[in-house]
């Protein structure tokens, strides 16, 4: 499975660098990102009703047949995009900067020695870390930390997805609507980053002293609120520095963004068992998450990487 989903962002990131006019580019972005957790809400809700009613092997069955439906209808709706071609740095940058020649396309290499490349892997990484120790460590806290079953908390437990998937949306044409008012699209970016990063850090901070399971969840889905708007900051940038490699340059960011899954899961529990204290656990986090939003906002860019030398 993870090596059939490797492919899925980079595919979007470079088709919709194609298809999606520059001044719609977070909106898109973010619609399509939004089908994570809202995805995620209809197999939390549907699974056990299979699962009771099927059997656990259905749960499989079912959703792999969605996958082919989905890949079959998909075949016919891309074959109306391969004509489409909206050259997004057509006139302007997509930074509003003079166009960048993009005809050499840059190595790996190349991309990483530059400080903007960085800056979208830095926020990638801390990102990252934040949810999954916010939703992947969320029913643990609430059964180990907390005392109380996880099952317990019933169909509120979906609320942090809720909340995604709404203002994964809302920033998403937020900052769309401020660059299409001529605002500077980097101070987008870095301005929708800060919100994300200290809504985050915030929620991290406080999360440790809910005194409840529902409290948490609660403070949880606020956090998730003011996080989606990472949607039009580092999550667009890709595209507006690298337009014609957006998905090489989403490819190698999330490849680092992978490692707070794995190291991120260890270095939590460690910290849980050395002290005993989930307010660590966050506080790391939040650490973490300040780090990478000024790292983000100090070194981030709009300028296309094929500009400022080729490989």
């Amino acid at each position: 499975m993870g090596l059939g989903e490797a492919v899925t962002f980079p595919s979007i990131y470079s088709l919709f660098a194609r298809i999606v006019p520059a001044g719609q580019v977070s909106g898109a972005l973010a619609t399509s990102t939004s089908g994570i957790p809202l995805g995620t809400v209809v197999a939390l809700l549907l699974t056990p009703l299979i699962i009771i009613h099927l059997g656990w092997e259905w749960s499989f069955y079912l959703y792999g047949a969605m996958g082919i439906v989905w890949c079959l209808a998909w075949k016919k709706v891309v074959k109306a995009a391969d004509s489409i071609d909206v050259n997004v740095n057509e006139e302007v940058g997509t930074c509003g900067e003079e166009p960048a020649q993009q005809s050499v396309k840059m190595s790996t290499k190349a991309m990483l020695s530059r400080a903007s490349v960085w800056a979208i892997i830095m926020a990638t990484f801390s990102n990252n870390w934040t949810l999954y120790v916010l939703l992947a460590w969320l029913p643990t806290f609430v059964t180990s930390g907390l005392g109380v079953e996880f099952s317990s908390v019933g169909i509120f437990s979906v609320a942090p997805y809720i909340v995604s998937f709404i203002f994964l949306n809302v920033a998403g044409k937020l900052a769309d609507h401020c660059v299409q008012r001529g605002i500077p699209v980097r101070r987008v970016r870095v301005a929708m980053q800060v919100v994300s990063g200290l809504g985050y850090t915030i929620t991290l901070l406080v999360v440790g002293h809910a005194g409840s399971a529902v409290e948490a969840i609660a403070i949880i889905s606020i956090g998730c609120a003011f996080g989606a708007c990472s949607a039009g900051g580092f999550g667009a940038n890709h595209i507006d520095i690298a337009p014609r490699q957006a998905g090489t340059l989403l490819g190698i960011a999330n490849t680092f963004g992978t490692l707070p899954g794995i190291v991120g899961v260890y270095v939590s529990g460690a910290i849980l068992q050395a002290t005993n204290s989930w307010t660590m656990v966050f506080t790391t986090a939040a650490v973490i998450m300040v780090v990478g939003t000024v790292f983000y906002c100090c070194l981030a860019s709009c300028d296309e990487l094929a500009g400022s030398g080729r490989a």
